[in-house]
């Protein structure tokens, strides 16, 4: 049953009790508890908590101030039931101007200026003065619009009995769902006579859903299981040959290597076995007993995405030298298996880590002569104490019941029995403990600030190196607010290698195996990864990878953009550009193969990232490029209104720490000075954040709800960059983007398939004109940028009309190319 019908049902059972309850001599309390609130709550779907009563507002108090995550939407004046408002000859549903003769009453006059007054001083936009009997609402604040508040019109319904004639409006005018859409604001522009932009035709050239997959030769699906295999790094499984060879080292990735070689080293040289032949050893072993509780705690520093957990992989398995690596014991914990509850972590670790840290340590399970060592000094405390009768007795009934004390120790205070464990492989292994926690990144900033607390926790009590990688913002977060201050730490910074480096490496591992193979023919490689291409077919792939991704280096620029610059995400869209039909790799391997010269447009490049393996742009189903002027289907607003959002995002100053981040409140004000409601700006910001157009200052946040300070990303400023001069993207998005004017549609399919650009350059016209309904720019210095957008559309619109007419893919075009 829809919402409505359910509100219905129960407005008609609870109407005998509210009509019964009006009696004429209630109290504003009164008429509040037995009506209002009741209709409030059980009928129009507001939350208890979503209301306060007697808010000082001003100099006085709104009677109730109701609320949306936290943002007051609606002002009610609750006025004693036998108080008349002037209503009850009028129809239901029927609209009064304000400062007509209907709202002459005292009552009536009162309520709607105390409205007024009310909404001013709580930003609330609607406004309804009401008895319990009869229901006046009105837009208490006019947003700004010019118009006098007294000029509006007000919706009236004389009755209680007499909602049912006109119960849709009255749902539409103060329902929860309703307010929070919005859907009010229609209803009040018709009633004064103000233009509606109806969305009754909204038709796109080319419908949702109705790409399709662009035919591609054999070649490219042999070539997409190889960029498969090549391209995707599947968390720490697969191939480690390739992912420790490609991996891409920099001045700071070698000197974390340095580092953390000697710290190592440093620790293990205080565990050397002991020599006894000589009283000088003793001696020694004696300053190193009491040296043993010297530790080291490192936090591994870098952008999420920036190779971290790969770094961790290769060092132990490839840079740690083999002396040293055998005298690890290497614990390591992936936070990724965590579901992510900050206040479960604490026991999950401790369960985590000791399972890990006995499958290291132990072949199968611990001895019970091992568990004897790691915990000798209870055993001796035992013994010697409260046992001393049963281990005099029955050296065998008191081994059973200290191994039960030690099981129940190990189910009960893991974090003790870890002690023990780590404790054991220095002192009786002479080896050096150490504790990785990996992947706490791919959780919010409060979560990672646990799993740090844990770490620092288990540093302090047990003498072992912990290594723990964490992001940039949470490693400032941190030292903001005291954490790192406080602790001993060393801090390596990860920097996020150059895409093209990352890339080149890939090509130079799949050229090495190549030359191997035509060395050693017998060399089963690429076959025991399932690709079955030739020699020569791989050899020619690599050449054309490199044509493309490294000697055009702004398409490895482009492709980490809109990636935002994260390793995985830009090898994933690298394979999809790859082997997108549009590409025409199979000819390109063919001409390479040849020994021809290989050419690759940059438009058609474009085109393969843009529309990938589809011959439209794949609208809704693009992991990488989003259609910048129809970000939310469920919203009538200017078709520019996302660029509007990242022209004020890119903006913004850049500060140190915080980069361009701007509190989402004062994105809201911003783009409300130019008439922009704060409802789509909110719906478009929450889709924005999902698809990486921007970010929190916390980038596991993705709910606009639960945001504060918000930036753009590279992916938002790469977008921003297409949709105000990217011919290619500006095609494709013409194709797809639903136009509500059916002349211009009209336009647009004539000109479909004889002039691209043409067509285009109507589209562009059509977004200023439709913008122009919704947007007004202030004149103001922090305005000029969005001033400016309508005039570099104006410009692309007047390149793209004056020159002439060619075919859809015409066999040259210039390198800057602006299709």
């Amino acid at each position: 049953m829809e919402p409505l019908d359910v509100a219905f049902a129960k407005y008609q059972q609870i109407l005998p009790q509210l009509v019964e309850s009006l009696t004429g001599r209630g109290t504003e309390a009164d008429a509040r508890l037995q009506v209002i609130d009741r209709l409030l709550i059980e009928v129009l779907n507001w939350d208890r908590s979503d209301i306060r009563c007697e808010k000082k507002s001003g100099d006085g108090y709104a009677d109730y101030v109701l609320s949306i995550a936290g943002k007051s939407r609606m002002v009610v004046e609750a006025k004693r039931d036998g108080r008349d408002l002037g209503c009850r000859s009028k129809a239901a549903g029927q609209a009064y101007k304000l400062n007509g003769p209907v709202f002459k009453t005292p009552a009536a006059s009162e309520g709607i200026r105390q409205g007024i007054l009310y909404c001013a001083m709580n930003s609330s936009e609607l406004a309804c003065v009401t008895n319990g009997l009869e229901w006046i609402v009105y837009r208490g604040n006019r947003l700004g619009d010019g118009s006098e508040t007294l000029e509006g019109m007000a919706y009236v319904f004389p009755s209680l009995t007499e909602l049912e004639v006109k119960f849709g409006l009255f749902y539409d005018l103060l329902a929860k769902p309703s307010v929070n859409g919005l859907v009010y604001r229609p209803h009040f522009q018709e009633a004064e006579g103000q233009p509606i932009r109806t969305s009754i035709f909204s038709r796109a050239l080319r419908r949702a859903g109705s790409a399709r997959l662009k035919p591609s030769g054999e070649l490219s699906k042999d070539l997409d299981r190889t960029m498969s295999e090549f391209f995707q790094r599947l968390g720490g499984e697969g191939d480690d040959e390739m992912v420790y060879e490609c991996f891409v080292e920099s001045p700071e990735s070698r000197l974390a290597d340095h580092r953390i070689v000697r710290i190592a080293s440093d620790l293990l040289a205080q565990v050397q076995p002991i020599e006894t032949t000589h009283a000088a050893a003793l001696t020694a072993a004696i300053s190193r007993g009491q040296e043993l509780d010297r530790r080291e705690f490192v936090l591994l520093v870098g952008t999420k995405g920036s190779g971290k957990s790969t770094f961790v992989d290769r060092f132990f398995k490839v840079v740690l030298p083999k002396d040293v690596a055998e005298r690890c014991i290497v614990i390591r914990i992936d936070m990724k298996d965590n579901p992510g509850d900050s206040r479960s972590v604490v026991t999950w670790l401790n369960k985590r880590i000791v399972a890990s840290a006995e499958s290291a340590i132990f072949p199968d399970s611990p001895t019970f002569a091992e568990l004897q060592g790691m915990f000798f000094d209870e055993y001796k405390r035992l013994s010697k104490g409260p046992y001393s009768t049963m281990y005099a007795r029955d050296r065998e009934e008191f081994h059973q019941e200290f191994g039960s004390r030690i099981d129940a120790l190990r189910t009960n205070d893991p974090h003790t029995y870890l002690q023990g464990l780590i404790r054991h492989v220095r002192t009786q292994r002479r080896s050096l403990p150490v504790v990785v926690i990996d992947n706490a990144d791919h959780f919010d900033i409060e979560f990672q600030q646990h799993v740090y607390q844990y770490a620092r926790s288990l540093y302090e009590k047990s003498a072992c190196l912990v290594i723990m990688p964490i992001t940039d913002r949470t490693s400032w977060q941190l030292s903001k607010h005291g954490a790192l201050q406080s602790f001993e730490v060393t801090s390596l910074f990860l920097p996020t290698p150059q895409i093209g480096d990352v890339i080149r490496k890939r090509i130079e591992f799949i050229d090495a195996k190549v030359e191997h193979e035509k060395l050693r023919p017998q060399s089963d490689y690429f076959v025991k990864h399932g690709i079955s291409l030739s020699v020569k077919d791989l050899n020619g792939f690599a050449k054309t990878m490199q044509r493309i991704f490294l000697d055009m280096p702004n398409v490895s620029r482009t492709v980490g953009a809109l990636a935002n610059f994260d390793i995985r995400r830009t090898l994933d869209l690298v394979r999809k550009t790859m082997v997108s039909p549009h590409i025409e790799v199979d000819q390109l391997v063919a001409t390479y193969i040849s020994a021809g010269s290989l050419t690759i447009p940059r438009w058609r490049i474009d085109k393969a990232i843009i529309r990938q393996g589809y011959e439209v742009y794949p609208a809704e189903q693009h992991d990488f490029v989003q259609n910048i002027f129809d970000l939310h289907t469920n919203v009538t607003t200017s078709p520019l209104l996302g660029v509007r959002i990242l022209t004020l995002l890119r903006d913004v100053p850049d500060k140190e720490h915080e980069g361009r981040s701007i509190h989402v409140d004062s994105v809201r004000a911003y783009l409300t000075g130019m008439g922009l409601p704060s409802r789509p700006v909110d719906l478009y910001l929450d889709f924005m954040l999902k698809t990486g157009l921007i970010q929190n200052y916390d980038p596991t946040v993705q709910s606009i709800d639960d945001c504060t300070l918000i930036e753009v990303t590279d992916s938002g400023l790469l977008h921003l960059r297409w949709a105000t001069g990217g011919d290619e993207y500006l095609s494709a998005m013409t194709e797809v983007t639903p136009i509500i004017n059916e002349s211009v549609y009209e336009r647009l399919q004539a000109y479909r398939h004889t002039d691209w650009r043409k067509r285009t350059a109507e589209f562009i016209e059509y977004l200023r004109i439709e913008d122009a309904f919704y947007c007004t720019i202030p004149v103001h210095p922090n305005y000029q940028g969005q001033d400016r957008l309508q005039q570099q559309l104006c410009e692309v619109e007047q390149r793209l009309s004056s020159r002439g007419n060619t075919p859809e893919d015409p066999p040259k075009r210039p390198d800057r190319n602006r299709r």
